[in-house]
């Protein structure tokens, strides 16, 4: 009976210690899984930081420029009032409309090229995740 006991608490021990050797084990993959996946989430909040930095120098350049175009008109206005030669004033707007036309057109030229970049870059995002 004495050996039987003997055997029977060798082998528990035994047990213990590989049942304690797999928790430990567990707890390294847990760890590694936890890591893994807090770098993925860090990673995605950077990118949607990212984004909204971009969104938000893109709206304040926007207003930049809307508000340079106000103060050129009211410039060009006064001028033209200050100066009064009607002609002067003709030409000038026809140049105007010339340059607004190209930068119009060239302006949606980059619209276009960043809107297909970001798309790209949209899609490759999405077809890594």
């Amino acid at each position: 009976a004495l050996r039987l006991q003997a055997g029977a608490r060798g082998w528990l021990v035994r047990r213990r210690r590989v049942l304690a050797r797999v928790a430990r084990l567990q707890a390294g993959v847990r760890g590694w899984q936890a890591r893994r996946q807090f770098k993925q989430q860090r990673r995605a909040a950077l990118r949607l930081h990212a984004l909204a930095r971009g969104a938000r120098s893109r709206r304040r350049v926007r207003f930049m420029r809307h508000l340079a175009t106000v103060i050129q008109g009211l410039a060009r206005g006064f001028l033209a009032r200050r100066l009064r030669i009607p002609r002067l004033h003709a030409a000038a707007t026809s140049i105007q409309a010339v340059v607004r036309a190209r930068n119009d057109r060239f302006h949606q030229d980059v619209r276009q090229d960043a809107a297909t970049r970001i798309q790209a870059a949209w899609r490759g995002f999405l077809a890594q995740n």
